[in-house]
């Protein structure tokens, strides 16, 4: 299955900023969840909003997270993908093989089916599209779609019933390079034959064909599991140490003013681990500092004319008591630990935590922002 083209691979590794081992990581993930849900015949209709929506979601996951790499969030969004999205279980996949037609399926996916089984732990790589292309190779049932006396012999007193029920079963597919015109022969004539299944190179596909003594429900049923224990390896279930972050109540502080001695008493002496502002979505962050800077971006990103107010008029502060007179400059070496905001706007980072809310209080004051628009996730 190809999914990106050259060129897109490489504008994912600049954009990104991935190497290469990553970016397999991720298109593998991508490959096992549209190869199972074209195994159990899911629908395709809701693919488009699934990977319309992915670089949002991943982004979101991203900035809410500091040690979780871009490949376990991938695999995160699709396993817990739910309803007409949702990522086939392993009991799903076996059921398909051991209930679907995988005959009067696409033949595209068929071909893609084939070669991911056969090329398994193959140190020599079948190139079976070419082939197939080429018409060297054939997909065949190896009990025949039209039962000769010999197959009816073959399968016994059932045989009718054991026909009707496994024709189009996986078990009884596979790739042969004989000429199709002998696919009525009886099983013996088929393993012997010329590129029969004895002289067969598809070591996965034909091991069973090639050993066994007769073909019938028993022999159906052992190849089938022993492909599907192949396609549970081929396309395995996804699993994803990542774990997105979990907004408890108890941690919830929302922030309700420099006044209000409760709030003040519990922000001393604590770690913050994320913050949501004026509804935004939710930012982890490593301390304060971090918080702190980063609000102030966004209000600068809103309107700067307030904040450079507060930074080109300095006023006393005995006779103008807004906070942020004094801690918003032009002047690069004003503060011993200065941050540079844009162009020509500075601030200090020497603030203790109080002193970082004061600031941000009468900022938002400024802005007309309900103090409450800023909610903080304190750690554990």
């Amino acid at each position: 299955m190809a999914f990106f083209y050259n060129n897109e691979i490489e504008c994912a590794i600049i954009f990104f900023n991935l190497d290469v081992e990553k970016i397999v990581k991720i298109l593998a993930t991508i490959e096992t969840y549209l190869a199972r849900r074209s195994i159990v015949s899911a629908s395709t209709n809701t693919l488009s909003k699934t990977f319309g929506s992915m670089y949002r979601e991943m982004m979101r996951l991203k900035k809410n997270t500091t040690n979780s790499s871009l490949s376990e969030i991938v695999s995160y969004i699709l396993v817990n993908k739910q309803g007409a999205g949702k990522f086939p279980t392993d009991a799903e996949i076996k059921n398909q093989f051991q209930n679907g037609d995988f005959y009067n399926i696409n033949p595209a996916f068929r071909t893609y089916l084939f070669e991911r089984l056969e090329n398994q732990d193959n140190v020599e790589k079948v190139s079976i599209y070419d082939e197939i292309e080429a018409k060297k190779y054939s997909v065949e049932h190896i009990m025949p779609q039209h039962l000769s006396q010999s197959w009816v012999k073959e399968l016994g007193s059932n045989y009718d019933e054991i026909h009707n029920k496994y024709l189009h079963n996986i078990g009884n597919l596979t790739l042969t390079g004989y000429n199709s015109q002998y696919s009525n022969r009886s099983f013996k004539e088929k393993q012997t034959m010329e590129k029969g299944f004895k002289e067969s190179h598809f070591r996965n596909l034909n091991a069973l064909p090639a050993k066994a003594d007769q073909w019938g429900e028993h022999q159906i049923l052992q190849r089938m599991n022993q492909l599907t224990d192949v396609a549970l390896k081929v396309w395995p279930q996804i699993k994803s140490n990542f774990q997105p972050f979990q907004n408890t109540k108890a941690n919830e502080l929302i922030f309700t003013g420099t006044e209000d001695q409760e709030f003040c008493k519990k922000i001393k002496g604590t770690k913050i681990r994320a913050y949501q502002f004026n509804d935004a979505d939710m930012i982890n962050v490593k301390t304060w500092i971090d918080m702190y800077l980063q609000i102030i971006q966004n209000l600068l990103d809103v309107n700067p004319a307030p904040i450079k107010n507060y930074a080109e008029f300095p006023r006393d502060k005995k006779e103008h008591p807004e906070y942020c007179y004094s801690l918003f400059t032009t002047d690069s070496n004003k503060f011993s630990e200065s941050f540079k905001l844009s162009s020509n706007l500075y601030t200090t980072m020497g603030l203790d935590n109080w002193c970082k809310f004061r600031s941000l209080e009468v900022l938002f004051d400024s802005y007309d922002i309900p103090h409450d628009k800023l909610k903080i996730y304190l750690r554990d």
